[in-house]
């Protein structure tokens, strides 16, 4: 088990942490950003797409990440 899993299972027992990432899930999401994520969430995905808790999502899933951020890099206010 990751150190990262360890550590939230510490502090958050009963995080559920969801199945994996694709590779190309991850890939699809890197290309649509225009970027590559940074290595260590890369790593985190592909060991579970999103950590969820009774009130928060301490990890959000590769879908939510590239919808947000997309969102975020192309709408002007």
């Amino acid at each position: 088990v990751s150190m990262w899993k360890d550590l939230i299972r510490r502090f958050e027992p009963n995080a559920r942490f969801r199945d994996p990432a694709t590779p190309a899930a991850v890939v699809a999401a890197e290309a649509r950003l225009g970027t590559t994520l940074p290595a260590e969430l890369r790593d985190c995905l592909l060991e579970s797409d999103g950590v969820e808790t009774e009130y928060a999502m301490l990890l959000w899933d590769i879908g939510r990440i590239a919808d947000d951020n997309h969102l975020f890099r192309t709408t002007t206010d």
